[in-house]
């Protein structure tokens, strides 16, 4: 399977670390791994230190074609079967993209707990183009989606 890592923050933290451990265990198991990240951040560096292939995007913002259109592009080269986005400006691009390149699969990850403001565009992302969500706990999925996932379900 092909799974794109797909992170916007140019920081590197706890998200950044899990998925770096995510991508090594999944590449251990046979499993082809990309990982798309904000242009010079932490996580560009460390994920080419470790060997995935990776493309470097602006992602300014949640509309970026700048970001959107390479990004999906590069789904597309790469024959992307699941898209993974990680934190909020991740998710508007890389769903976006993703949906653009038919990846099959588009899977958030959610590790803090901050609410999913309950806005037309957010319940329409999540009901219509996320596929799955993964969370560490029920409280820090975003509630509206009934597709979801998460360690105490």
């Amino acid at each position: 399977m092909r799974i794109c890592f797909v992170n916007s923050l140019r920081t590197f933290g706890g998200g950044e670390r899990w998925l770096l451990e995510a991508a090594a265990g999944l590449a251990s198991r046979g499993h082809t791994i990309t990982v798309v990240a904000r242009a010079e951040s932490a996580l560009a560096t460390r994920a080419r230190r470790a060997g995935y292939d990776t493309l470097e995007l602006p992602m300014r913002g949640d509309g970026d074609p700048t970001s959107i259109l390479p990004l999906a592009s590069w789904f597309r080269s790469t024959r992307c079967d699941i898209a993974s986005v990680n934190v909020q400006r991740a998710v508007r691009v890389g769903v976006v993209a993703a949906r653009i390149a038919r990846v099959p699969g588009v899977v958030e990850r959610r590790g803090l707990l901050f609410p999913v403001k309950p806005s037309a565009l957010n319940r329409f992302m999540y009901r219509r183009l996320v596929t799955r969500v993964i969370a560490n706990c029920s409280a820090i999925l975003p509630r509206s989606t009934s597709r979801s996932s998460s360690d105490d379900n």
